[in-house]
């Protein structure tokens, strides 16, 4: 009879540990998910922080297109090793959860738990990562270039799958705008707005891609961002650069001086953007007429060191090739763009097609944007452009020419454009 009770109570612990054994594993691993999801909210602030720092040296011209991807994936890369280790552990947690009431059913839960991880747990997330570790590495553009195209199409699997936390739209978005596919990007960083509502650096990113998309134009809408994004943090790096360059291009010289301003007196000292932000105060001045002084923070120069040098001054004839027909109400645009830099143009000159043959100076004080002049390059390309709708972006049926590599000297030099092809 003894023997029958020890083995109703043997029966009885087995049973106990097949139930709390599990559970206890179960409230463990819910723990470890919860700390695990802290440590990613963390770590995402961080990450948006340091890109908005990125923007802001990429738009003051301290870093170039291929130094800001080149440090844009490396935080992507970072972002990614984050969001992959959770959804493991949410994985392992699900294949332990049931509580099978036979020993076949404890064999069988597991082999079905592995399979269903295996096809739809975190294996896209590490194949994710992987790629993202891969662009790190040296290769040649063709490569980059496909290595790009395979990331693409798993992001957007991986956003349609699952995305809770908007990390992997995030990424996506990032990656859109590097494409220049402005309107995805956009559309992407509006929810990512309403997952945080709060947060002042996603906010910016939403405002910039749909000013980008809506043809570089503060439209309400993006003012709308602009303004809430402000309300959280005056000192936004990201928007206040995006403004003042706006007012600049704008003619609005003493509001991109107010936004330059601002953005100088909130970066940290010896950041390696300030200079960049200080020219540009300096030709908002010189626009206005004004003195362009040391700004505040800036070191003051030897009185007896010589007077800078007035750049680099570009005379340029443009003509139209025979043949090629004009239509009324044509504009040609001529502008100089860095070689293998940022396609921004440095200088720009327009006048009416009826005007040509016709030459124009290309020089410093026709700068776009803070750093973005010809004096900040060693080379450059010279494009005449007859645009048919009056944009200075190039449409089917423009007629361009020229796009030689041309080396400056510092000082004047003369350039020919035969205006002789059609986009």
């Amino acid at each position: 009879m003894s023997m029958f009770w020890t083995a109703i109570a043997l029966l009885g612990v087995l049973a106990g540990l097949v139930v709390l054994v599990p559970l206890r594993r179960a409230v463990r691993l819910a723990g470890e998910d919860a700390a695990a999801d802290a440590r990613r909210a963390q770590n995402l602030g961080a990450y948006r922080q340091q890109l908005a720092e990125l923007e802001v040296a990429r738009a003051g011209g301290a870093l170039d297109d291929g130094q800001f991807a080149a440090a844009r994936l490396e935080l992507d890369r970072r972002v990614l090793e984050d969001t992959a280790a959770p959804a493991g552990v949410g994985a392992r947690s699900g294949s332990g959860s049931g509580r099978p009431a036979l020993l076949a059913c404890a064999l069988a839960v597991p082999l079905l738990a592995l399979g269903l991880y295996r096809h739809l747990g975190a294996t896209p997330e590490i194949e994710l990562a992987a790629l993202i570790a891969q662009l790190e590495q040296e290769m040649p553009a063709a490569q980059r270039a496909e290595l790009l195209s395979r990331l693409q199409p798993r992001l957007e699997a991986q956003v349609r799958r699952a995305d809770p936390d908007g990390d992997y739209r995030f990424l996506l978005a990032r990656l859109y705008t590097a494409e220049e596919r402005y309107p995805q990007a956009a559309a992407l960083y509006a929810e990512l707005v309403d997952l945080y509502p709060e947060d002042a650096a996603m906010i910016a990113q939403s405002a910039q891609a749909l000013y980008l998309a809506g043809g570089r134009k503060l439209t309400p809408a993006v003012q709308a961002l602009v303004d809430r994004a402000f309300a959280i943090d005056p000192a936004q790096v990201t928007l206040l650069g995006l403004v003042g360059m706006d007012r600049f291009q704008a003619g609005d010289y003493r509001g991109a001086l107010d936004y330059w301003q601002r953005l100088l007196d909130h970066l940290p000292p010896g950041a390696p953007d300030a200079g960049v932000i200080r020219d540009g105060i300096a030709m908002a001045r010189s626009r206005l007429g004004e003195s362009a002084g040391p700004a505040p923070g800036a070191p003051v120069p030897d009185s007896g060191a010589p007077p800078a040098a007035s750049g680099p001054r570009l005379q340029v004839a443009v003509s139209l090739a025979p043949g090629l027909e004009l239509r009324p109400g044509d504009t040609v645009f001529v502008f100089a763009r860095a070689v293998g830099g940022p396609p921004m143009p440095l200088a720009v000159a327009r006048f009416p097609a009826t005007e040509l043959p016709r030459a124009v100076e290309l020089s410093d004080a026709m700068a776009m944007a803070p750093g973005m002049k010809l004096s900040s390059f060693a080379q450059v390309s010279v494009i005449a452009r007859i645009s048919r709708q009056g944009g200075v972006s190039a449409q089917p049926g423009d007629l361009e020419g020229g796009g030689e590599p041309l080396t400056l000297t510092g000082g004047e030099q003369s350039v020919q454009v035969l205006i002789d092809r059609t986009i």
